[in-house]
């Protein structure tokens, strides 16, 4: 339900922006300016709720997983000004194709209905998962790439002649089918049962003399080479067969049965399941409707001098990303699977699990194109990213020579496997490094690869990130005594939970994270809702710049978007404080960081001396324009305060054509503690829900001085101060 500040309320603060007047207090220069009260709103009322053109909340509307988030800033194109998500679609049409929604703001999510269907003929008919849209200016499309399970890999039930195969490569799956096909036309070739019969003995004869002359180790007739062991074992099936036993039909199909086995010996398979694949389709639109990429003439993106890539193939097999990985890389398998000899390497069951979570990344430096993906875990075996660059176009064959593996599941690098590199800090033990975005910091001149660790419906899910020094590393997590973690659920809190898969868009020169998050709040789950909160670049105790996030948020945030009218303008102001720790700092209370997690011990909050009390100063070098001010609580309930006690800012304002000077007063501004304070169903134990603010909201009011006065028995912290303002 959308909420916002009751009519009535709405209509007091437009008609008269103070309730009262005072008499005077010390203003600028220790001149006495004319007090007067201020009308205000705190956004404490449930029942009136939040005004939606000032702030937001993660109350997770949109009911999705797996969000991708894109910002169209271009003012050509009838979508500009939009934001566009591309989820999971499970609750739509149960991971059959994907749907989307756009927004203005991040927050507030409009259905636009289903995008992308896939034909029958497709080969990407289940558990379509985790797409992501990017649009290249070039051909001016929008690319939709995403992981589906591969219908025609044969090790899925149902599907037409399941044999238990999975194929090491895409030609040899073409080939596998080709056999089909053959076998099948042969077997209803003729008129009656027995002259299908026939044509299918006929066949098996043929087949027979075949092999008896084959010499193993050596090119056949149909340029294949097969060992004695394939021959001997097609000369068994041929004999095996009964010509005399059954009806007819029981003859045809045992025939038809002994053929296929025979004509298929030589296929090349894997004893593994790498049933997911790698789609992409094509739009000219966000919108939609997108088509799946091909390479047939006649249809979506033919080119001539590109790869073949039909309706029923995946444009990346896991298959043929199995072949380069571990036959064309054998430097990462040595075997045996002993990686702590070879730390470098991939073990069999690494390499040979499926693939899922494509991502689509352009380096801004070199313009070159990447695929980043996740060799999946699939219930057994080790997840781990890896990533390799793409050709001129999207739609161009890999470059497969480039193929990297990024990250290694319990290690901080891949190529050490020493108990020092253990990033057991990171609670990887769920075996999973999924869901990678990169992002490029031109100030730090670094790649950062963030990615979820463990599993999705559990509430340890969560966003970690590693840094680099180009797209395809080498990568390295941070721990989470550097920063690593970005989005996570801490012990205590029963208001988030699993907060993960996600991504980057920036507006306005800020960066947001979109992700999701459980719905039960306190225990996890499948279902999951999108979220978003902003990411802002500091430096960790180490020196190294970090991306963090004033997050994940339970509270009412700055709105965001092209229809925001005001933004944060704290950090335009000159602030000073009595009353101030010895070892902290006015500079924390507009630095932007809020921080979250008893962890992150490198960020700090500002806190106050023994004092009574303590007054924060804010001042602005001319008036400025403000709509609210936001004074956010400590993390950590030990430090925490349960109002301000006195807000005055002193003021100019236009009456009847006059100028008049004052200070503006709030007493009491109340923290909603109700909402921000939690128990764990102890009275005894109390414990915050980080992120939240006292707010004041108001008429729009030039200020140029702030200040803020805290009365306490013991010291206090302040995260962060916000002015809503133009």
């Amino acid at each position: 339900m959308r909420k916002a500040i009751c009519a009535a309320l709405a209509m007091c603060l437009c008609l008269s922006l103070f309730v009262g007047c005072g008499d005077t207090a010390n203003g600028q220069g220790g001149k006495a300016n004319t007090l007067y009260e201020l009308s205000y709103y705190d956004e404490t009322d449930a029942k009136k709720g939040y005004d939606e053109n000032l702030f937001y909340e993660n109350d997770m509307e949109a009911a999705c997983a797996d969000p991708t988030a894109i910002y169209i800033n271009d003012p050509n194109d009838p979508d500009y000004g939009w934001f566009y998500m591309y989820p999971t679609s499970d609750s739509d049409f149960g991971c059959h194709g994907f749907s989307a929604y756009k927004s203005r703001d991040l927050k507030s999510w409009e259905y636009v209905g289903p995008i992308f269907d896939p034909v029958a003929e497709s080969w990407s008919h289940f558990s379509c998962w985790a797409p992501e849209c990017i649009y290249d200016a070039e051909t001016g499309k929008y690319y939709l790439f995403y992981s589906a399970y591969d219908y025609w890999n044969s090790t899925r039930t149902g599907v037409p002649g399941n044999d238990g195969y999975t194929f090491i490569n895409n030609a040899e799956k073409k080939y596998y089918r080709g056999i089909q096909a053959d076998v099948d036309r042969i077997a209803t070739t003729g008129g009656t049962d027995e002259e299908k019969l026939n044509n299918l003995y006929a066949a098996i004869d043929e087949l027979k003399a075949f092999y008896e002359s084959v010499t193993a180790d050596e090119e056949a007739s149909n340029g294949r080479v097969y060992t004695q062991a394939q021959i001997d074992e097609a000369k068994s099936k041929i004999n095996d067969l009964n010509r005399t036993d059954g009806e007819v039909k029981q003859r045809i199909d045992a025939a038809k049965t002994c053929l296929f086995y025979a004509k298929t010996i030589d296929v090349k398979t894997l004893f593994t399941d790498c049933d997911y694949g790698i789609g992409v389709a094509v739009s000219d639109s966000p919108r939609g409707p997108f088509v799946q990429y091909t390479n047939v003439e006649g249809e979506e993106g033919y080119d001539a001098n590109n790869r073949k890539i039909t309706i029923d193939i995946p444009f990346l097999a896991s298959e043929d990303v199995y072949y380069w990985l571990h036959d064309h890389r054998s430097e990462w398998y040595k075997g045996p699977d002993t990686p702590e000899e070879n730390p470098g390497q991939m073990t069999s069951a690494e390499v040979s699990t499926p693939m899922i979570d494509v991502h689509p990344y352009v380096d801004p430096v070199s313009g070159d194109k990447y695929l980043y993906m996740v060799r999946d875990p699939n219930g057994g075996s080790a997840g781990f990213i890896f990533a390799m660059k793409m050709g001129k176009k999207w739609t161009d064959d890999p470059q497969w020579e480039t193929a990297t593996r990024l990250t290694r599941l319990g290690y901080y690098t891949t190529d050490d496997m020493s108990n020092g590199n253990k990033s057991t800090d990171l609670i990887e033990g769920t075996k999973i490094n999924e869901g990678p975005y990169v992002y490029y910091n031109k100030d730090a001149k670094k790649y950062y690869l963030t990615l979820s660790v463990n599993a999705y419906n559990t509430r340890s899910y969560s966003v970690v990130q590693a840094i680099g020094d180009t797209p395809l590393g080498p990568f390295r997590k941070l721990s989470r005594a550097e920063g690593g973690t970005v989005v996570a659920t801490d012990f205590d809190w029963d208001h988030v939970s699993g907060p993960g898969h996600h991504s980057f868009v920036t507006f306005n020169d800020s960066l947001y994270i979109v992700y999701h998050a459980h719905y039960k709040r306190a225990t996890g789950g499948d279902q999951r809702g999108s979220c978003v909160d902003e990411i802002v670049w500091t430096k960790n105790a180490q020196g190294e710049t970090i991306m963090h996030c004033n997050g994940p948020t339970y509270s009412y945030q700055p709105k965001i978007g092209p229809d925001m009218q005001y933004k944060n303008i704290a950090t335009q102001a000159q602030i000073t404080a009595t009353n101030v720790a010895e070892d902290s700092s006015v500079s924390l209370l507009n630095d932007r960081l809020i921080r979250f997690f008893t962890w992150d011990e490198y960020l700090k909050e500002f806190t106050t001396g023994d004092g009574k009390e303590t007054t924060i100063t804010m001042k602005f070098d001319d008036y400025v324009t403000t709509r609210a001010i936001m004074v956010y609580n400590s993390y950590d309930y030990a430090m925490h305060w349960e109002k301000v006690d006195r807000v005055e800012m002193d003021f100019v304002k236009t009456v009847d054509g006059k100028e008049i000077k004052g200070t503006a007063y709030i007493d009491n501004l109340k923290f909603d503690t109700d909402r921000h304070i939690g128990h764990n169903g102890d009275e005894e134990y109390n414990f915050m829900r980080p992120g939240g603010a006292a707010i004041a909201e108001y008429d729009e009011l030039k200020v140029k001085e702030i200040r803020l006065t805290f009365k306490h028995d013991a010291p206090i912290a302040i995260s962060e101060i916000y002015v809503l303002g133009k």
